[in-house]
């Protein structure tokens, strides 16, 4: 589906502004993280929480993603290759796979998981 290609164009470029667009005002945003789950239900905040982790980093690069529908929702998974502002002197690597909700062309929710980000 475009709009989930264009999900992941936007994380790689960091493109922030049009990752907000993707998204229906309204959007449900759940992370299961490595030391809590988030859970949001603006469109900002959601896209406040992908910058808070693909932001600032001195070199991303998207290393791998796929998707397929599964009974109207949309399977997602994609690794990261960063060097995060925290470690800025080794590349990183991050996976995170889970489920879109589309309707009407905007993303309406977002349930994620997240292996943390783990030297390579």
């Amino acid at each position: 589906m475009k709009i989930v290609d264009r999900f992941f164009d936007t994380l790689a470029a960091r493109d922030f502004p049009t990752l907000r667009g993707l998204l229906a005002d309204d959007v449900w945003c759940r992370a299961m993280l490595v030391r809590e789950i988030v859970e949001l239900h603006t469109a900002d905040d959601a896209v406040r929480l992908f910058e808070s982790w693909y932001g600032t980093p001195a070199e991303l690069r998207l290393e791998e993603h796929q998707h397929h529908p599964m009974m109207g929702r949309h399977f997602v998974r994609y690794r990261m290759g960063l060097r995060p502002h925290w470690a800025p002197e080794r590349w990183h690597r991050v996976e995170q796979s889970g489920y879109l909700t589309v309707r009407n062309d905007q993303i309406q929710r977002i349930d994620l998981a997240c292996t943390g980000f783990f030297p390579t």
